[in-house]
């Protein structure tokens, strides 16, 4: 009774807020849910914002904020260029911002590049609790899962979903070398939200993973993640 009295009370809120770093301007944010805690939820290559906002509906409750938007170059943002070795400050721009609302633990549920970039914009000053990777990307451009993998935290664990493919193999490798790593192996060569979507039973520990020990959550919803982009990206050079 206290758990339905609980979600009849609950309210959603959501709210876009306008961010901006000196490299490719303003950007938009959209988050959901309340509370002290929150997780990003940052799409990868040929992926836009609505990738995850499945997700974001499926994480959102009282105690959990879920915080979607579209990186340069993708979505409603495809006449920003893209500049690579500086997209994660678009990441920490967004972990500041909830900081300053007194949101006290963030995590990262990332697909493919978007978990680089949460790897990258992770500091002692905007730490992340844990890190969930769909699809490990091995370069992306300037971009590489390791070129600061010794400056990562140790202490972040990390939730990797992967399907075949000798990128993937070798970065799991070198992740399972040098820090703390759950996985979830699937016989797919698709990746990203796609994998997800062709694997249904890979929601229940993504759902885990995010919630941790958190109560009383809400029942989970069909997750919708199918959305494709207009505009396709460049494909990785592999």
């Amino acid at each position: 009774m206290t758990l339905l009295i609980w979600l009849m009370t609950w309210v959603c809120f959501a709210e876009t807020v306008t961010l901006n770093t000196p490299y490719m301007g303003d950007f938009d944010v959209q988050i959901n849910g309340s509370g002290n805690n929150a997780v990003l939820l940052i799409h990868g290559e040929i992926e836009d914002q609505h990738n995850m906002q499945g997700y974001a509906t499926l994480f959102e409750s009282p105690i959990l904020r879920t915080v979607t938007l579209d990186l340069a170059g993708f979505g409603t943002r495809t006449e920003v260029e893209p500049m690579y070795p500086f997209m994660h400050l678009e990441i920490r721009t967004v972990m500041a911002y909830l900081q300053q609302m007194g949101v006290k633990d963030i995590q990262c549920v990332g697909s493919g590049l978007g978990a680089t970039l949460c790897m990258q914009a992770a500091t002692p000053q905007f730490p992340l609790s844990q890190l969930a990777i769909i699809s490990p990307v091995h370069t992306k451009y300037h971009q590489s899962l390791f070129s600061n993998i010794d400056a990562y935290p140790k202490n972040t664990p990390m939730l990797v979903i992967s399907g075949q493919g000798a990128e993937s193999e070798h970065t799991i490798a070198r992740l399972e070398d040098t820090l703390k790593v759950e996985l979830n192996l699937v016989t797919s060569y698709l990746k990203g939200t796609a994998l997800m979507v062709s694997n249904p039973a890979l929601e229940k520990p993504l759902r885990e993973w995010v919630w941790k020990e958190m109560p009383h959550h809400k029942r989970p919803p069909v997750v919708d993640v199918t959305h494709k982009p207009t505009v396709e990206g460049e494909p990785l050079p592999f």
